[in-house]
């Protein structure tokens, strides 16, 4: 069961037996907003970086998607999106 369907059943059961400490419990369910977000540090998703990430694997096939990831200042994840054409 996910979160929301906890939350609507716990709903659901304060309202059928008019118990309110069930939808005290079912708002404390949701998610506080952030105190603060970081500034994204790494490069924006694009088809050139996409290019260049390929073509740069493509020269130096002995190197980690992890140290791709370094030279692009991205993270491994959009390294494995660039070889494998998500973007």
């Amino acid at each position: 069961m996910t979160i929301p369907e906890v939350r609507a059943e716990l709903e659901r059961l304060a309202e059928e037996y008019g118990i309110p400490r069930l939808g005290e419990l079912a708002e404390a369910l949701y998610r506080s907003p952030p105190v603060s977000r970081a500034r994204p540090t790494s490069q924006p998703k694009t088809p050139e970086l996409g290019k260049k990430i390929r073509a740069y694997k493509d020269a130096h096939p002995h190197l980690k998607q992890r140290e791709i990831a370094q030279v692009f200042n991205v993270d491994g994840g959009r390294v494995s999106e660039a070889l494998n054409n998500k973007f």
